[in-house]
């Protein structure tokens, strides 16, 4: 299990509405290991029973209309054994657009993480949750609605090199006439550089969340 690592999120596309963003989050873990982990995509590594994990990432958005958002979030880890984690996080969101702005804290989200499968040197793994409507959604701070999600993984390690590939639904019930639900896939590699560094890169494409 890697316990460290530097990543460049070199691609990140949503279908049909595109965008710029810069992700960094910062993780302490239980032997003070820091962590600059930007992907996406959801690695098949696990905490290990009764170890913690809190991670913090920076996230700032910038439309083509002038809109701009900054997203704060914290997720707390927990293991629960060597096969499941589960993770809580709280995001403090913030935008600005047309002389308007708000900020204030975004919705909750309780996730699990289990691995449910080791073939060929393959781990797989799902990772349901849902959200909480803990945002204001007339601030345009939340979805108004609590949401499912599942996503699955499968992993692999051959030398310095690391592969992942996921697949997901995220429910996306809204008071914003946005379509009900969201499909996504994606697929990281990363290469270990040094014992506690990585480089890495991500591929995500994801349903558009306009009905149009």
């Amino acid at each position: 299990r890697t316990v460290g690592g530097v990543g460049t999120d070199v691609t990140k596309e949503v279908l049909g509405d595109a965008k710029a963003a810069v992700d960094s989050a910062l993780a302490l873990a239980k032997h003070g290991a820091i962590i600059l982990h930007p992907l996406t995509t959801e690695d098949t590594a696990f905490l290990g029973k009764g170890d913690r994990q809190v991670e913090a990432g920076l996230q700032h958005v910038k439309g083509p209309t002038g809109f701009s958002g900054n997203d704060l979030g914290a997720v707390l880890s927990y293991g629960l054994s060597n096969k499941c984690d589960i993770l809580f996080s709280s995001p403090w969101q913030g935008w600005s657009s047309g002389g308007r702005s708000e900020s204030g804290p975004g919705d909750s989200t309780l996730e699990g993480k289990f691995q449910v499968a080791e073939r060929a040197g393959w781990v797989f793994i799902v990772k349901p949750g849902f959200s909480l409507p803990t945002g204001d959604a007339d601030k345009g701070l939340g979805a108004g609605k609590s949401n499912i999600r599942l996503y699955g993984a499968a992993g692999r390690t051959a030398g310095p090199w690391q592969y992942y590939f996921n697949a997901g639904y995220n429910g996306n019930r809204n008071s914003e006439d946005e379509k009900d639900y969201l499909l996504s896939a994606s697929a990281a590699a990363a290469l270990a550089v040094a014992p506690e560094f990585l480089l890495a890169a991500d591929l995500i494409a994801e349903t558009n969340p306009d009905p149009e």
